[in-house]
């Protein structure tokens, strides 16, 4: 289980743009508990980094692929 804070680089034929991506991470065999204590983190979490475009949940060791989380931060269209 983990948070990672990320920052994307979007561009697009117009312009380019920063976006930042909030991701946290569970693993297959994680608890029930487990995830509970993380989901109540994660206001915690986010009262201190403001700055947040998108935010990515996943247990999927795919979905932290580089292309993924770009095509994210676009589709958050800020």
């Amino acid at each position: 289980m983990a948070f990672a804070y990320y920052r994307v680089e979007i561009k697009t034929e117009e312009k380019s743009r920063t976006e930042y991506a909030l991701i946290s991470w569970t693993g297959e065999n994680v608890s029930p508990i487990t995830k509970g204590k993380m989901a109540s983190d994660k206001p915690e979490l986010k009262a201190v980094i403001k700055e947040v475009s998108f935010e990515i949940g996943t247990s999927e060791r795919d979905d932290l692929d580089q292309d993924k989380i770009i095509a994210k931060g676009k589709s958050a269209g800020h």
